[in-house]
């Protein structure tokens, strides 16, 4: 699967959307991290 990404990566831009980090921690790439906010009513 990684290496199909790596090569997708290549040609275009990639956005891997996961709650499993441990089995993409070898992938390199800009990662980011989203956590809730509070929402006013």
């Amino acid at each position: 699967m990684t290496e199909i990404l790596l090569d997708a990566s290549e040609r275009m831009q990639v956005i891997l959307l996961t709650c499993r980090d441990r089995a993409f921690r070898h992938v390199e790439g800009t990662r980011l991290s989203l956590s809730p906010t509070s929402e006013s009513t």
